[in-house]
């Protein structure tokens, strides 16, 4: 399906695009109702993944644009390909990522006179650490000044980042019916997997910090003693990936825990499972939740 020929461009900011994205989700569930809203919307990215969402936007007409020297916080070439960027017209320029990247696009954006810049909040703001405190509270207030347009996940998202400026909430929707509990999923996805009569214990989020992944590996050590028929079955994939790995061999529990990487039949797996864990450190508005 392609955009219809609507006046207006939209420039949407986020790191990836991958399915096991949580924002990249918040996006994509809107998407159509954008395309009928937009003439073209580009999406510029931190990093590229090879995702369907990538497909799905190459193929509706629509651009996917990739962010040079993400990594570096300050960088001549970045900040003049974002200026090159923004001449072509954009009416609205939609920033999903934070700190020194969602700064510079935002502040660029101001000098280029974009009408419309909204800075998006998906998370509270994070003071789990000192160099977290440290980060936000610098660039934070950054972004916050060069938009002119705020939107929130939630309440608490909203006013521990935009302080007092007036915010719009908007609901991480997802399709419920989709994640209607499926006996014929349950069945096909346990057997396929060797799981009869195991007690299945889910976790479905980025192997990262910010998910806690070594605290869901002691948790599920907690209930393998107690149930020799425990499963753990982990839907996601990160940087940490490689020590989560290590972590379970040292656990000893390799042959009791699936580590499936990025799905795309995680509603599926909802029926698969007994239990799900989700002990993240901070969240915005989980859509796992």
């Amino acid at each position: 399906m392609g955009c219809n020929p609507m006046p207006g461009k939209l420039l949407i900011v986020l790191s990836n695009l991958a399915v096991n994205n949580g924002v990249a989700s918040c996006i994509m569930n809107n998407y159509s109702q954008l395309c009928e809203m937009f003439e073209h919307i580009d999406f510029l990215v931190l990093k590229k993944t090879g995702s369907v969402r990538e497909t799905q936007i190459i193929e509706s007409g629509n651009e996917i644009i990739v962010l040079p020297d993400a990594e570096v916080r300050r960088s001549k070439s970045k900040e003049k390909f974002i200026l090159n960027l923004l001449r072509r017209g954009y009416d609205i320029v939609h920033v999903n990522v934070p700190y020194h990247n969602g700064s510079m696009i935002l502040r660029m954006a101001q000098k280029k006179n974009i009408p419309v810049r909204i800075y998006h909040s998906h998370n509270p703001k994070r003071v789990d650490t000192m160099r977290a405190r440290l980060v936000s509270g610098y660039y934070t207030p950054q972004c916050v000044r060069a938009a002119n347009y705020y939107i929130a996940c939630s309440e608490t998202a909203g006013k521990t980042v935009f302080g007092n400026r007036a915010f719009e909430i908007l609901h991480n929707a997802i399709p419920a019916e989709k994640f209607q509990f499926d006996k014929q999923s349950r069945e096909l996805l346990r057997k396929q997997y060797h799981l009869e009569g195991s007690l299945v214990v889910g976790a479905v989020c980025r192997i990262d910090q910010q998910k806690n992944p070594f605290f869901i590996v002691d948790i599920f050590s907690e209930i393998a003693k107690k149930r020799e028929d425990a499963c753990l079955v982990w839907l996601g994939a990160g940087a940490m990936e490689g020590q989560i790995k290590e972590y379970v061999q040292k656990k000893k529990l390799a042959d009791r825990c699936l580590l499936l990487g990025s799905r795309s039949d995680v509603h599926k797996w909802y029926s698969a499972m007994d239990m799900l864990l989700f002990p993240s450190i901070f969240e915005g508005l989980g859509m796992v939740l």
